[in-house]
């Protein structure tokens, strides 16, 4: 069974403050989102974390944090606070975005919320994580008939959910038929994506420039790797909206 989470923020001593989150300390925190997690999901199963493992500690104390989760078959979405330097063949995938069939549905998985996704039309679910909200967020795109959900922890009782779960949220017929007028629908949709589309590429050009300007060398390493990461991520989100366009288009 495919399982998915994000946002744990291990190690993470402020996010307890920040969030609300009912833990004493970073131990305790800790403890019961790995606790949480090896509870329901089996070391044979899948897990997929939308992003930020960790934050504020080192790569081999998450590396054995991590470890603590008995599942074998790890896979990460790469967030905002993900480290580079894991060992390879650690996760068994790591990307900034991904597609996948789970349950007789498709799955856009990304560590950011999307306004618009491939196929949102036609019943494609998009989980994301980053944004650290309540359970509320997920019922009220429910209620509007958005098919996003928020898989992190503080969304979900600091558990991992499953498609089925899922599924069984937001209703099969919701899923099946997402819009009653499909065609005007995606016209408004369409006129959206293309305005996005034309903004994101302005600023991933001014990304590009900037990365292949003298101006580079004045930056660290550090922020070096994330500018690299948001201009693979912008790439990806860019290529999703071509996609997403193209099929509209064909209607």
């Amino acid at each position: 069974m495919n399982w998915y989470t994000s946002d744990l923020h291990l190690g993470h001593v402020a996010i307890i403050g920040m969030q609300n989150r009912p833990f004493a300390n970073v131990e305790q925190m800790n403890n019961t989102i790995i606790s949480n997690i090896n509870s329901i999901v089996t070391p044979n199963d899948k897990l997929f974390i939308l992003g930020d493992c960790s934050l504020h500690i080192s790569l081999e104390e998450t590396i054995r944090l991590l470890d603590r989760i008995r599942c074998k078959n790890k896979y990460l979405i790469k967030g905002n606070h993900d480290k580079d330097g894991y060992p390879e063949g650690y996760f068994k995938e790591i990307r900034d975005y991904m597609e996948l069939e789970d349950h007789n549905h498709w799955w856009i998985l990304e560590h950011y919320p999307l306004l618009s996704w491939r196929h949102q039309g036609r019943g494609y679910i998009h989980l994301h994580g980053h944004q650290h909200n309540s359970p509320e967020y997920n019922i009220n795109n429910k209620n509007i008939g958005i098919l996003r959900y928020d898989v992190g922890m503080d969304a979900n009782n600091f558990m991992p959910v499953n498609a089925k779960q899922i599924i069984e949220f937001f209703g099969e017929d919701n899923l099946q038929n997402p819009f009653k007028d499909h065609h005007n629908k995606d016209r408004d949709i369409l006129t959206e994506i293309t305005k996005e589309q034309q903004e994101l590429f302005e600023k991933l050009m001014k990304l590009r420039r900037f990365l292949n300007s003298k101006s580079i060398y004045n930056v660290s390493q550090s922020q070096l790797n994330g500018l690299v990461r948001q201009e693979s991520a912008m790439t990806d989100y860019y290529n999703s909206l071509q996609m997403r366009i193209e099929d509209l288009r064909k209607g």
